[in-house]
């Protein structure tokens, strides 16, 4: 490997640098060596939306944290199996879930609330006040309804192509 490459991986083995999905531990300004107070396990291809969400709260906060994996449930099975470790964590299964203090947590919503919670004094990514949680709920509530209306109306559309007899067939050549 070229020189640049080679300080890169030691880089990232040791904890440091730009943040990278290939990353097994992030210490941020935790001395060489510590221990992360937080251990999240996420999917192996980083595909995973919901772990995402949790390693950009972690990174954006600077939580130092380490990182296990764990193949996606739709990819499990044969020769890839998950962890005996993780299944003891996670009975279910799902990802991600995560261990801060020691304490486990197992869908991304409680994981964001205890890391907000265990790390006061980091920068604070959810809304402080009751007006702007108020304000949150209710655009994810307008959200969810446009999103079902959306659908239904996705839902009706190919139910009327279903049933135009112009739609039938394929044209011929």
């Amino acid at each position: 490997l070229p020189e640049a490459e080679r300080a890169r991986a030691a880089e990232l083995e040791a904890g440091r640098g730009p943040a990278d999905v290939a990353a097994d531990l992030r210490l941020f300004d935790l001395p060489d060596g510590a221990i992360p107070r937080v251990t999240l396990w996420r999917d192996q291809s980083a595909w995973c939306p919901y772990c995402q969400k949790v390693l950009l709260q972690l990174e954006e906060k600077r939580v130092p944290y380490a990182v296990r994996r764990a193949p996606m449930r739709c990819y499990a099975g044969g020769t890839l199996q998950k962890p005996a470790e993780f299944l003891e964590l996670s009975r279910a299964g799902t990802l991600p879930a995560a261990l801060i203090d020691g304490e486990p947590y197992l869908d991304s919503a409680s994981i964001l609330a205890a890391i907000e919670s265990t790390f006061p004094d980091s920068l604070s990514l959810m809304p402080r006040s009751e007006a702007a949680r108020r304000q949150r709920r209710q655009m994810q509530a307008e959200f969810s309804a446009e999103r079902a209306s959306l659908q239904e109306r996705l839902r009706q559309t190919e139910v009327t192509l279903h049933s135009d007899p112009k739609f039938d067939s394929c044209p011929s050549s």
